[in-house]
């Protein structure tokens, strides 16, 4: 350590006007003939229980051995003995602490002092692997190779790698794919069942699902084929998680259940037309856009009625599938005269403002939406025992 200070007093000779005085004396007062001084901020420094007691407190928590005064003599030096600098002691002694540690983290630094000095930030050199992910995040933003990059990065263009890579997904999140259409579960869901049909066209994906569905009606007869499928899925998905609790559902499985002893001591066939159609729980959902989207890409919502979700937290979610900002499958093609296809329109976002209303009841709540959740997990469990 003291070869490191010694090359640092070498190389910046600066150092050594003032602070390499205060330093040596610091380090060695004693090996330079100088006494301590009898004036001094310290009362008993010269006491050789309060020296004693001094230095081990001094080498209990120094991070470098330099830091530590001698055991046998106290730190203060010739330098201080006027009494006028007394007051500047303590600091002077900071102050030259502080640049041996600098001047010392240097010696260990690959950067020239030259360019550690400067007032400019030092120089780096960009590694190829940084300067790959710049280009390559550039690429990814570039609209014009969107449709093509899977790894692009605006938020609301989250929905396309599921389009063009819809294998790189687990199958907990990519119900099923194929050349037109991907189905996924949605990501932020707003009821017990949300999924998002995703068509695969670069010349349908990118435009206003309004739009989309209302000027393209091979688009919009190849939707509603579709959403048959998604919605048999949805369905499913209602029935495995409160078909228990159905009062529709169990009295079927009960008929069949009689209908299966009755057939096997006749030796007979049962027969499925006789028993109760049990619950439909296709009909207990919601299919369509929205006049707004937040998102980019077109997504056709199919999701049960309660809306009931961790991840409804706000008036807004609740009213975006419970107001006309919901367009059903079912009103397109829209006329011509319908507001909602107006580009740029305000009053889309509007019906986000509305006042609360159960889907179910319809008590209002005007803007309690946390009262207004409570209620809706009320009517949640009265729904499922239908």
């Amino acid at each position: 350590m003291d070869r490191q200070l010694y090359s640092a007093r070498r190389r910046w000779p600066l150092i050594d006007k003032r602070s390499e005085v205060i330093v040596r004396e610091e380090v060695a007062p004693k090996a330079r003939g100088i006494k301590a001084a009898s004036t001094n901020p310290f009362s008993n420094v010269n006491d050789p229980l309060f020296a004693s007691s001094f230095h081990s407190t001094m080498a209990d928590t120094a991070e470098d051995p330099l830091d530590c005064p001698p055991a046998d003599g106290p730190i203060l030096t010739k330098a201080h003995h006027s009494p006028s600098k007394n007051a500047c002691t303590a600091s002077l002694v900071f102050i030259t602490r502080s640049l041996k540690k600098l001047f010392l983290t240097v010696l260990t630094a690959d950067l020239p002092v030259t360019e550690l000095m400067s007032r400019k930030s030092p120089t780096t050199t960009t590694s190829p692997h940084k300067s790959e992910s710049k280009s390559k995040h550039k690429a990814a933003t570039d609209p014009t190779t969107a449709t093509n990059n899977a790894d692009f990065r605006n938020v609301r263009d989250g929905l396309l790698p599921y389009t063009l890579h819809p294998l790189s997904f687990p199958a907990s999140r990519v119900i099923y794919h194929s050349e037109s259409w991907v189905l996924i579960r949605d990501l932020y869901p707003k009821a017990s069942v949300h999924l998002l049909l995703l068509p695969r066209d670069p010349a349908i994906n990118n435009l206003h699902p309004l739009d989309a569905l209302s000027s393209h009606p091979s688009f919009l007869a190849d939707a509603k084929r579709e959403v048959v499928r998604a919605k048999q899925i949805a369905a499913a998905e209602l029935r495995r998680l409160y078909g228990r609790d159905s009062a529709q559902d169990r009295e079927r499985d009960e008929a069949r259940e009689e209908a299966m002893r009755g057939a096997e001591a006749t030796d007979t066939e049962i027969d499925m037309a006789a028993l109760p159609a049990g619950r439909d729980w296709g009909a207990e959902l919601l299919v369509g856009v929205h006049a707004a989207p937040s998102m980019n890409h077109v997504h056709v919502h199919i999701l049960s009625a309660d809306r009931v979700s961790e991840c409804s937290r706000h008036r807004s979610h609740y009213n975006s599938f419970s107001t006309l900002f919901l367009v059903g499958l079912e009103e397109f093609p829209l006329q011509d005269g319908d507001k909602r296809l107006r580009s740029g329109w305000e009053g889309r976002g509007s019906y986000l403002d509305w006042d609360l209303e159960c889907w179910r009841c319809g008590k209002g709540y005007g803007n309690k939406f946390k009262r207004f959740k409570e209620h809706l997990e009320d009517e949640l469990q009265a729904w499922k025992k239908i």
